[in-house]
């Protein structure tokens, strides 16, 4: 090989160091603009968390700063209305309970019906996408006619022999309640359900084969620490009152899973 082909050699070797010399400082350009647009895309978007927290901020300070001028302004007003409001509750609360002496029967009845009706219409606007009046009908007898009556029954007994509302007592009767009331409530009503609407055996025996686990667990999570407190913080004259409110929010729940669209078929009905 001669003195020409070692310089032409040469020179194809400096330029192809110095071809990838351009190459890797071109890459390593894009690799920094594109850093840097990811730098101020984070930026960009930390100013708008920024400001959407800035205005949320300033709503929340105006609504409760109007909140406190109103408050001082029309507090003569607002101070009547509030101690009507008390007065009002305080003789609903002490003409309930003298209705709740003077009939228990008919009163506690009454009330289930009640809760049951009002519980099964916020289930059927919450997770329904038509209103049904005949489950409403259905739900409001049974506590109208079955649970009203039960529940006075049992509690009665629990009161006569049950134990003491001690530490001790108050979770045997929260423990016992569980493993006894609770199932009996969710076989009534599924038994009562199938039988008012006649839909025989094999779908009684689907339901509490597909509901009566999941509903008895999930029970047992929203009342034994709610009957521990209702025995042992609650008074004797309000268990009823405090009782009544818990099943309110529990039979929105049980409402909205036993009168909901069954997730099965039935044999008969296959």
């Amino acid at each position: 090989m001669g003195p020409g082909a070692g310089a032409l050699s040469l020179g194809a070797d400096l330029g192809s160091k110095t071809g990838s010399a351009n190459g890797a400082t071109h890459v390593a350009l894009n690799v920094a603009d594109s850093k840097s647009e990811t730098v101020h895309g984070l930026r960009s978007n930390d100013k708008q968390a920024i400001q959407n927290g800035q205005k949320i901020a300033f709503v929340l300070w105006t609504t409760l700063s109007m909140g406190v001028i109103v408050g001082v302004v029309f507090w003569p007003y607002v101070s009547t209305v509030v101690r009507s409001l008390r007065k009002a509750s305080k003789r609903s609360l002490y003409g309930y309970l003298r209705l709740l002496s003077a009939h228990p029967f008919s009163a506690r009845a009454i009330s289930a019906g009640i809760i049951f009706f009002t519980a099964d219409v916020v289930a059927q606007k919450l997770y329904s996408r038509t209103f049904s009046y005949s489950r409403l009908w259905r739900y409001s007898m049974y506590g109208l006619a079955v649970m009203g009556p039960f529940l006075y029954l049992w509690y009665f007994l629990m009161h006569v022999y049950g134990p003491s509302d001690s530490l001790v007592g108050s979770i045997q009767k929260a423990l016992f309640e569980q493993i006894t009331l609770e199932p009996a409530c969710i076989f009534m009503y599924i038994l009562f359900d199938g039988v008012v609407r006649r839909r025989g055996v094999a779908y009684i025996r689907s339901k509490l084969l597909s509901d009566f686990v999941s509903l008895w667990t999930k029970n047992a999570v929203f009342w034994i620490p709610s009957n521990f407190a209702n025995y042992y913080l609650g008074t004797q004259d309000l268990r009823v009152v405090f009782a009544n409110i818990c099943s309110f929010f529990w039979n929105v729940y049980f409402s909205s899973r036993v009168n909901g669209v069954p997730s099965f078929k039935p044999k008969d009905e296959q």
